[in-house]
């Protein structure tokens, strides 16, 4: 991310804009906050480039390893679709994060 061109467009404070004037698409699928992301895909539209799968894993999809898990939609640690496997990772590395018990 180019972080100069993202401060000069001032593409935080566009993002925050669409965000408070259609708070309505903040929901994904009428279950999920999705905070920034629909700002992002308004304001960035047609100037982003897509990750390849291993970038953007979800816990969702089937088992695999993955250098990055995201635990989004219905593979949030508590959903339905979480695989057992991403259940187990998520909560072995839990207790290294700094301030959690």
């Amino acid at each position: 991310m180019d972080l100069d061109l993202w401060r000069k467009e001032e593409i935080a404070e566009k993002v925050l804009k669409v965000c408070q004037s259609y708070p309505e698409f903040l929901i994904a699928q009428k279950k999920w906050p999705q905070y920034d992301q629909y700002g992002l895909n308004v304001v960035l539209q047609k100037r982003w480039q897509e990750l390849e799968k291993r970038w953007n894993y979800g816990t969702d999809s089937p088992f695999k390893k993955a250098p990055i898990l995201h635990y989004i939609g219905n593979g949030k640690i508590g959903g339905s679709k979480c695989h057992p496997e991403f259940r187990q990772i998520f909560y072995e590395l839990l207790p290294q994060i700094p301030g959690i018990n």
